[in-house]
């Protein structure tokens, strides 16, 4: 979640260029290619990955088997919200003074 938050935060531009394709390529064939392509290294392809998955799959949940690959079937959408472009820019702005730190809870609470 930490990386779609910073592409949501930093790359906005390039989020909604990704999702964009994903939209424009949406069919049962190209869920099914994208879910279990996860060889991407790439923090926006990573955060796209996730966002049109979460965005298409049924009831807007994602799970992983044992072998860590998604297995969630496609949702029976009609026009699914792939991209949401004015909420992206939105969210963007509102990280811009965000600070965001992966780490133990425990660390932080410390600070409480």
């Amino acid at each position: 979640m930490i990386i779609i938050y910073k592409a949501v935060k930093d790359e906005a531009r390039a989020l909604i260029e990704l999702l964009a394709k994903h939209k424009a390529n949406h069919s049962q064939d190209y869920y099914y290619a994208v879910r279990k392509n996860a060889n991407s290294d790439n923090p926006i392809e990573i955060a796209t990955r996730f966002i049109y998955l979460n965005k298409t799959c049924y009831n807007g949940l994602y799970r992983v088997n044992s072998k860590g690959e998604c297995n969630v079937p496609m949702g029976a959408y009609m026009n699914p919200n792939i991209l949401d472009k004015d909420n992206i820019l939105a969210c963007s702005k509102a990280l811009q003074n965000a600070e965001i730190i992966y780490q133990d809870f425990s660390l932080k609470i410390l600070f409480i």
